[in-house]
């Protein structure tokens, strides 16, 4: 069993943390671990992870030096290396040289920093540096991809006896040139290259003045391209010297690539090292974005964050240079749910979020924006009912398949759950769906399930007030301007402020009177009461 769904991951948009990480990976290959980030199964590993990002994050804080781990993806020329009878291009070695560089320096840097990076450096424990790769390719390709001329003799010879004749070849060619201007046969300043064979540009009325091998034709027809019989013997020997050149040149790149083949390995746990670094530092970078910590991790269920932000919101806000509220809400085997309750677009559904959305991040080995005192622990399940889950497709109504999540839900719940849910009990009558959230939230009080959940209904409001382990919690609200505070406060339950809203937009007062005279008067009353509860607490 998954510890949390794809579609509550879907509705918590996991997707746009995963996106954030990707875009600050520098290899292909760390963003497609970016792009794949998902909750651990073991929490050993997960517990590793999350203080290795914790030290890294740290030493970019503090202007610490952390190798340049910019690099591109060199597993295909390590595949290829360990095949008997392959060849890398130059460009290939000069790729495997540069890594293996920023590799050593990466290896020696974790094993000189194992007493403030214990966890980091637990990724080179089993790599050694290897000076032999850089040495053997410095030796043989030069900075610009090419084989160097003191890479073997022969190929010193072939290249030298290559320039003369080229010399030759352009001093003969540039003593055509000067001739056939004189005379007028060719255009001025034109001059092509066919087949690597410089061409004069002959005009066609003179081509019959011009003796050589014709090698193109203008499109207009007014002038020809020839290779000049002076030419062509040397540029002959020019191209078989070439041929006998990459000749040469592929023989040394075979036996340096045989040379190098032992350490095909190695190379390949360089690359999965340097990929590896890559990532951890894009989720410190994104953990430094968002001002993000490591909490405390308790080994019972826990759940204390103490000024939590939602990532998202925090950037976009940011962004509009607009403050973010923060979070605080506190569960323990005490008190482990607390059922949140205020008027609509107060906050309670971006709190779930908030909550739903730091935990799966925690549990994926992300650090998380809250402060450093907070504490957090791993739960088995992260179950979330959030929004409106109806099912067209199924023909499921609203309240069908907000049953069939509840039903899913309880099935799972225990002292490890962290469920999350939305409004339940909603998508019915209220009376009878009020029943309903309150057998709910009895069951997830027996099985000591940790949670979080929202409601209208009055009557969970008072079931709350009276069950051990929960807790009422509701969102401010400024009755002045309308406009939510988007503050948890815990406590008390809140209210809807259904007339007072109603009447503030200027509702008809009769009509609000009206309303008020067809409810129960001991709801009207209650929230009369818990609006003036806040109103008082704010005051």
């Amino acid at each position: 069993m998954n510890i949390i769904e794809s579609e509550a991951l879907e509705l918590l948009e996991f997707y746009k943390i995963k996106k954030y990480v990707t875009e600050l990976c520098y290899s292909n290959g760390a963003k497609q671990k970016a792009s794949h980030i998902s909750v651990f199964s073991d929490n050993e590993n997960l517990t590793v992870e999350l203080h290795r990002v914790d030290e890294l994050k740290n030493t970019l804080s503090g202007n610490s030096f952390f190798p340049d781990i910019q690099f591109e993806d060199f597993r295909k020329e390590a595949s290829l290396l360990s095949l008997e009878g392959s060849m890398l291009t130059e460009e290939q070695f000069l790729l495997v040289k540069e890594s293996t560089e920023i590799s050593n320096t990466a290896i020696r840097f974790l094993r000189n920093r194992k007493q403030d990076l214990p966890n980091l450096s637990q990724l080179a424990d089993e790599l050694e540096d290897n000076k032999v790769i850089v040495v053997e390719i410095d030796r043989i390709i030069d900075f610009d991809a090419t084989v160097k001329n003191s890479a073997s003799k022969e190929l010193q010879k072939i290249r030298k006896e290559l320039s003369e004749k080229k010399r030759e070849s352009d001093i003969k060619f540039d003593r055509q040139v000067n001739e056939l201007r004189k005379l007028g046969f060719i255009r001025d300043n034109e001059e092509s290259f066919f087949n690597g064979r410089r061409t004069l540009a002959v005009l066609v009325e003179y081509k019959s003045e011009v003796s050589g091998f014709v090698h193109n034709k203008s499109e207009t027809g007014k002038t020809i391209f020839i290779e000049p019989g002076a030419t062509i013997s040397i540029n002959n020997d020019i191209a078989e010297l070439e041929i006998d050149e990459r000749r040469e040149i592929n023989r040394i790149l075979r036996e340096l690539t045989d040379t190098l083949r032992p350490f095909a390995f190695q190379l390949k746990q360089y690359n999965d090292l340097l990929i590896e670094l890559d990532f951890l530092r894009a989720k410190a970078k994104y953990a430094q974005l968002i001002n993000a910590s490591l909490p405390v991790i308790s080994a019972k269920s826990e759940l204390k964050l103490n000024k939590a932000f939602h990532p998202t919101l925090f950037l976009q806000n940011k962004e509009l240079k607009k403050n973010t509220v923060p979070l605080n809400i506190h569960l323990d085997s005490k008190n482990h749910l607390v059922v949140i309750s205020g008027p609509n677009a107060g906050g309670k559904s971006i709190t779930l979020k908030t909550v739903g959305l730091l935990q799966t991040m925690l549990q994926s080995g992300l650090l998380v924006s809250v402060a450093e005192n907070s504490v957090m622990s791993f739960f088995k399940h992260i179950l979330i009912d959030i929004g409106d889950t109806q099912s067209i497709e199924h023909e499921l109504s609203t309240y069908s398949a907000r049953l069939k999540n509840m039903i899913a839900i309880l099935k799972q719940v225990n002292s490890k759950t962290l469920v999350l849910m939305d409004e339940f009990g909603s998508g019915t009558d209220p009376e009878l769906g009020g029943a309903m959230a309150e057998v709910v939230l009895e069951e997830l009080v027996k099985s000591k399930t940790f949670g979080i959940i929202t409601t209208h209904f009055p009557n969970v409001k008072l079931l709350a007030n009276k069950l051990d382990g929960v807790l009422n919690g509701s969102m401010l609200f400024d009755l002045e301007t309308l406009d939510p505070k988007y503050i948890l406060t815990v406590g008390e339950p809140g209210s809807s402020y259904t007339f007072e809203v109603a009447e503030r937009v200027g509702f008809p007062k009769d009509l609000i009177e009206r309303a008020k005279q067809k409810i129960d008067t001991e709801k009207v009353d209650l929230n009369a009461l818990l609006a003036e509860v806040q109103q008082q607490k704010q005051n």
